[in-house]
């Protein structure tokens, strides 16, 4: 997780929100959910049209258990990218 927040102090002009996204999963991995959302929403924030940011955005409130949220989120992600099923799959939970 560290070599992400590195990134983002050294590079916070060259795709921030991969950084996001990546420590977001980090932080999940871990079950750390508030700072897993919080990255996933900065995420979100930097690259709004972008579907992983709202699958790790899904993720995070998943693991806060605040079901609507994520299947909000997931609902979103897989209106943006329709080809990856398992958006769809998630947000049908």
């Amino acid at each position: 997780m560290g070599h992400f927040t590195v990134c983002l102090k050294l590079d916070n002009k060259d795709s921030p929100e991969i950084y996001h996204s990546n420590r977001s999963a980090a932080h999940a991995c871990l079950k750390q959910w508030d700072k897993a959302l919080h990255d996933a929403m900065r995420a979100v924030e930097l690259k709004p049209q972008w579907a992983k940011a709202y699958a790790r955005l899904g993720a995070a409130h998943m693991g806060l258990e605040a079901y609507v949220p994520a299947q909000l989120s997931y609902e979103r992600a897989a209106e943006l990218d329709p080809a990856n099923s398992s958006y769809q799959a998630y947000a049908e939970q």
